[in-house]
């Protein structure tokens, strides 16, 4: 039991790393939002937990729920994530936590860190020109960078963007 963090850059990974480590585990995958985390302790979905048994939890873009209790007025998620965690709760259901976020390690609550209760951190990049390239050329995608992309860039370097620019006109009447 315990918590993994993964964190990083928008579209380098994280999501994808976590569907091919699901794809080759044989476990039982519960997937909830963040906003829900605050509400893991309340009857109803407590007795839920506790019918599953050995699962692995899934939380992606966990921001408002693992910052620091010192910075917010939500304390809920952090002290639920603690009880799976690390607590009672945890050793009833036997759960893994695997939690996912874009900003900074520094942001997050301290007490999420400790020793014994966090079980892997890892930082996803951007990868550098040499990386990219190289897997440019592994996707046949003639292309070739001299910056560091994330995955999603080098991945949708072909597709199309949807995204339509808004003309600017002049300002005023």
């Amino acid at each position: 039991t315990g918590l993994a963090i993964l964190h990083g850059v928008m579209g380098s990974g994280k999501t994808t790393y976590i569907r091919h480590l699901l794809s080759v585990l044989n476990k039982k995958v519960i997937y909830i939002p963040p906003h829900m985390v605050a509400r893991v302790a309340e009857p109803d979905f407590l007795s839920f937990l506790l019918k599953q048994n050995d699962f692995i939890l899934v939380i992606e873009d966990a921001e408002e729920i693992i910052t620091n209790r010192k910075d917010t007025d939500n304390t809920a998620g952090v002290s639920n994530l603690l009880n799976l965690s690390d607590g009672i709760l945890g050793d009833c259901i036997r759960v893994k936590i695997v939690v996912t976020f874009n900003s900074e390690i520094s942001n997050i609550d301290p007490a999420l860190l400790r020793k014994g209760r966090l079980k892997l951190q890892h930082q996803f990049d951007k990868l550098n020109p040499a990386q990219a390239n190289k897997l440019f050329k592994h996707l046949g995608i003639d292309k070739e960078t001299k910056v560091a992309l994330s995955l999603s860039d080098i991945y949708g370097a072909e597709q199309e963007n949807y995204r339509k620019e808004k003309a600017v006109g002049p300002v005023g009447f």
